[in-house]
């Protein structure tokens, strides 16, 4: 836990790495830490859906939920995903992060039965309110259940830990307008503000709307971190440049999602396999060739280029 929590920055959610038996490989996962340090990262998300939560055992959740605080050793500010199968299961995995030294937890609602009333899911925060002493950050995705903003508000007022949004539903841009508009009526303590997602393709204009992050996945982190520099700088024709360069690798993300994450730092030296556990694509020879195409041009603006820049080689 960091002394003085800020939301605000890029926090990068890491992808859960496997070995060739899928079994979690610990050694990868500390370089990812490592790597988000080293990048010049704000902070660091774990176990969300970048991190393929929904393959994990509870006993894998715990351990890296407990590594990856043991490897940051307090130098970045930790959120950890709690999404769960129930109420009660992400009470007891956001118990878990608080007892680990992390400064927040994000969770979705569980979503194995549909629908999802309103008044269901401001249980389930309530829930997960009583459960902590540390912030909670709503991740409002689609396909569901959304919260519009004024849902939000409610359960923040209500709920003294409900802090912070993630919003990635398909209203992302309204939604964080209206989300920054209305922070600043709130009463002091109420609400701390939303971060955007959408693999950072949307962030630019985020930003301009008062999203006061992102949450993009860690493996261009280093980029992201200069572009978040830039722009708090004031220098916004640069970081609209940047922006556009990065772009065409972006855009793979919404269809290859998690193999892509795991492409570019397999390619980085950061992880040594690109296995996934979930039903994704499998990189073939022809999306590899694809995607070692788009990414070269983005090497010049790396921070890390090897796993001995991590000092881990």
């Amino acid at each position: 836990m960091v002394k003085d929590f800020q939301f605000r920055g890029m926090f990068c959610p890491i992808p859960a790495p496997f070995q060739e038996n899928l079994a979690v490989d610990y050694d990868d996962l500390r370089a990812e830490v490592e790597f988000c340090v080293r990048s010049g990262m704000q902070g660091i998300v774990t176990n969300v859906n970048a991190g393929e939560f929904y393959t994990l055992s509870d006993e894998e959740h715990e351990e890296i939920t407990k590594e990856v605080a043991k490897q940051n050793d307090g130098r970045l500010p930790l959120i950890a995903g709690v999404a769960g199968w129930s109420a009660k299961h992400s009470a007891e995995r956001a118990r878990q992060a608080e007892y680990y030294g992390y400064d927040a937890v994000m969770s979705m609602p569980p979503v194995l039965v549909r629908p999802v009333a309103y008044d269901d899911i401001r249980r389930f925060y309530a829930r997960l309110d009583k459960a902590v002493g540390i912030p909670i950050c709503i991740q409002n995705a689609s396909p569901g259940p959304v919260l519009t903003p004024e849902q939000v508000f409610q359960i923040a007022r209500e709920c003294e830990n409900v802090q912070f949004v993630k919003e990635e539903s398909d209203s992302e841009l309204d939604y964080v307008s209206r989300m920054a508009a209305g922070h600043k009526l709130e009463r002091p303590g109420v609400f701390g503000g939303v971060m955007s997602g959408k693999s950072g393709l949307t962030f630019i204009e985020c930003y301009k709307r008062g999203a006061c992050g992102c949450m993009p996945s860690a493996h261009l982190g280093d980029i992201f971190a200069t572009l978040w520099d830039l722009l708090e700088s004031g220098e916004a024709e640069k970081a609209c440049a940047l922006h556009g360069e990065m772009t065409p690798f972006l855009l793979y993300e919404p269809f290859y999602k998690v193999p892509h994450y795991k492409f570019a730092l397999w390619k980085r030296g950061v992880i040594k396999r690109l296995d996934c556990r979930g039903n994704t694509i499998r990189y073939d020879r022809k999306i590899i060739g694809e995607c070692e195409r788009l990414l070269a041009p983005l090497g010049k603006y790396f921070k890390i280029h090897s796993r001995r820049d991590l000092g881990m080689d």
